[in-house]
């Protein structure tokens, strides 16, 4: 990613009828820079500098030293900029992983309700069937009884039979009746547990609904940032471009109002050192914007930035 340039707005003053007496000695150079186009005035700004005493030197000095302390200061304005911009990022990245992590616990919950589920259906399955075999017992039991009961009263003869006959009746009876009480105690149970069992459910239901939306309009927030972000980078690389190509044209201006100036006044003017210096340095921001924007080209060279893990899925899709 390109690194975010905000420049500076200059305005230049409309181009009056200028003559060497006219032209203040402390704003000889910026004079030049803003003039730089026009021939005749640059000459006329080049006689006026001929007469520039110590002083005059000295404010000179102190007005190219406020621009560089203007030009260090924009320069931690962008520091500061991208140092915000890459915090955003990292931003993205955790609320990223934090969803992927809620995902992950929400598949391992379900799987683990699934599992007691399962066990819970295998468990009843099997007491069903040891309370069937149980059942086909005693049935199997009671038949035996009764038929050792009807042999023994056919042995003990026909005076005891009725008497036999209404006490089996009446076990009967007893028996059914306990039965009876028993199965509805066994339904009452029953019925409790799967009211439980079902509020259960709708509680669980509720809540991953719940979690659901909230993790949807995370979503969507960060989706919503992460393309305000993008669709802001290309018009912070075309200002940065443009920035560039200014100050590439007042490094070519310097570069002729040096020669011209060593031309006439010599290579050892204090003015003469005093523009070669600002040209040096110049030169010097300008290599390190270059080197800046080759890295940022290999950058771009070698792809798009690998999405974090755990973050597969694509914009606009639903999860």
């Amino acid at each position: 990613m390109a690194d975010p340039v905000y420049p500076v707005p200059v305005q230049l003053p409309p181009e009056p009828a200028v003559s060497s007496d006219s032209i203040p000695h402390s704003s000889t150079e910026s004079l030049r820079h803003s003039y730089a186009g026009n021939g005749q005035l640059a000459e006329r700004i080049d006689t006026a500098v001929g007469a520039v005493s110590t002083n005059e030197a000295f404010r000179m000095r102190k007005s190219v030293s406020q621009s560089a302390k203007t030009i260090q200061n924009r320069i931690n304005y962008f520091k500061r900029e991208e140092d915000r911009i890459w915090k955003g990022l990292e931003e993205v990245r955790r609320q990223a992983g934090k969803i992927e992590d809620g995902r992950g616990r929400i598949l391992e919950k379900k799987l683990a309700d699934k599992t007691v589920n399962q066990r819970k259906q295998q468990d009843f399955y099997q007491r069903k069937m040891q309370v069937t075999e149980m059942r086909h017992s005693i049935e199997h039991g009671k038949a035996s009884t009764r038929a050792e009961l009807t042999n023994l009263r056919q042995m003990q003869g026909q005076l005891r039979k009725r008497e036999a006959h209404e006490a089996f009746r009446q076990k009967q009876a007893a028996d059914q009746q306990r039965r009876l009480a028993n199965s509805d105690k066994v339904l009452q149970q029953q019925r409790e547990q799967l009211e439980a069992k079902l509020r259960i459910n709708q509680e669980k239901a509720d809540r991953l609904s719940r979690i659901r939306r909230e993790q949807d309009v995370a979503r969507r927030k960060q989706e919503t940032e992460v393309e305000f972000i993008n669709n802001q980078i290309p018009q912070l690389e075309e200002e940065e471009m443009r920035c560039l190509q200014r100050l590439q044209n007042s490094r070519i201006v310097t570069q002729s109002v040096l020669s011209e100036l060593e031309g006439s006044l010599g290579a050892r003017n204090p003015v003469t050192n005093l523009l070669r210096a600002k040209a040096l340095r110049t030169q010097s921001v300008l290599e390190e914007s270059q080197f800046d924007l080759a890295a940022v080209q290999e950058e771009d060279d070698e792809g798009p930035p690998e999405t974090p893990t755990g973050y597969d899925f694509q914009p606009g899709e639903r999860r």
